[in-house]
């Protein structure tokens, strides 16, 4: 069994995609995954489809930052409009080819970004999501005010 059923992977590079699908599946991450190719893709999906279907809502959204069209800060800012019966649940991890500080400093401010992360996905850093994996599941308010990204 996984330990999340509903894993939502947003980015715009189909060969990171194939790869991070395929990761999160044999490290047994996540048992349903679904992979879109940009921010405007994944932002249709939750408003047509899992605000339909709440048994579709993600436990955890894999984020990329560059993405054309409207960027992983640009889809955050609509995200964060949605019901939040769609955005309750959701943690973000933020993926980026780089580490750019002001990308870093920008993720900080949304309270549903939980980890901020360098490309390409692998075993040891899913295995350290793992770890703080009591993120997704329902906390108190104290709880996760006490957890932050690291500075």
């Amino acid at each position: 069994m996984a330990l999340f059923e509903n894993v939502l992977l947003i980015d715009d590079n189909e060969i990171n995609n194939v790869m991070h699908e395929r990761l999160i599946e044999i490290a047994g991450f996540g048992e349903k995954i679904v992979v879109m190719p940009s921010g405007v893709d994944a932002l249709t999906y939750l408003k047509n489809e899992v605000v339909n279907d709440l048994s579709k809502v993600p436990d955890i959204i894999f984020l990329d930052i560059r993405m054309p069209i409207i960027d992983g800060f640009g889809f955050l800012a609509e995200y964060v409009q949605l019901p939040e019966t769609i955005t309750r649940k959701p943690k973000v991890v933020m993926l980026s080819s780089t580490l750019d500080e002001q990308d870093y400093d920008k993720a900080k401010g949304f309270p549903q970004v939980v980890s901020f992360l360098v490309k390409p996905l692998s075993v040891d850093k899913l295995s350290a999501l793992e770890v703080v994996s009591f993120l997704v599941k329902p906390l108190s308010v104290d709880k996760l005010s006490a957890l932050e990204i690291p500075a």
